[in-house]
């Protein structure tokens, strides 16, 4: 998630110059915490999404 702007803020601090790729490195397990969010998160954007139906 943190890469979702990257690129903007990117060109913004460089004046259009900076570029930067990425690669993938690893999977790593996601903190309880974490994923439980993501659950919360998910379940209340599916609510949402079934209301405005």
């Amino acid at each position: 998630m943190e890469l979702c702007r990257y690129s903007t803020t990117l060109r913004s601090l460089t004046g259009g110059r900076g570029i930067h790729s990425e690669e993938f490195s690893q999977y790593e397990e996601m903190p309880a915490a974490m994923q439980q969010k993501v659950i919360e998160e998910s379940k209340k954007a599916r609510e949402h999404a079934q209301a405005e139906k």
